[in-house]
């Protein structure tokens, strides 16, 4: 079950979560929609503050952010010119049937209920379409950085819980870098 009072307690906190979370390299953003053409539609779900929405906006895709946390959503639409975010959620999209080439989610893949959520994503793809959840995670491996700041903040990695929720892939490609400068 999803605890939905969890996942909408993020808009509270809006405008420290745009400042402080990374953004996603544009190389894997690129690589989860490759095959698209320029100016596709994009479906950001979940979209948050816009982080991923800004991405994809610079790659040359056609955004629609959905978002059901209206703090979040302002934050998107204040710092996101030109753009409003819809409200709505995975388990409704306020968007016509096969109105996307494709539906990316950054980080929020876990808040969904995956069955309703699947059906809904389907709903709106065009036949053909892509859906790609994308996470940031934290390479405890080759940051050491990294690995304290998890034990100071009692960070716990998820990720293979996130990456099994998904299901098998063909490719997982990991892009690795500093910390974004803010």
């Amino acid at each position: 079950m999803v605890d939905h009072t969890r996942a909408l307690s993020f808009g509270a906190a809006a405008n420290d979560y745009d400042r402080f979370r990374p953004s996603y390299p544009e190389e894997a953003v690129r690589w989860a929609l490759d095959g698209l053409d320029d100016g596709a539609r994009v479906v950001d779900l979940a979209a948050g503050t816009g982080i991923l929405t800004r991405v994809v906006r610079t790659i040359g895709h056609q955004v629609l952010p959905v978002e059901p946390d209206p703090g979040m959503r302002a934050q998107l639409d204040l710092t996101t010119p030109g753009l409003t975010a819809q409200a709505g959620s995975a388990e409704s999209m306020p968007l016509p049937d096969a109105s996307a080439d494709a539906v990316l989610v950054g980080q929020a893949y876990h808040w969904f209920d995956k069955e309703t959520a699947h059906a809904e994503i389907a709903r709106v793809l065009r036949p053909g379409g892509t859906f790609a959840p994308i996470w940031n995670i934290r390479d405890q491996q080759a940051a050491g950085w990294m690995v304290e700041l998890t034990r100071i903040a009692d960070l716990r990695d998820n990720a293979p819980d996130l990456l099994a929720q998904v299901g098998p892939a063909v490719n997982r490609p990991t892009w690795c870098g500093p910390p974004p400068a803010r």
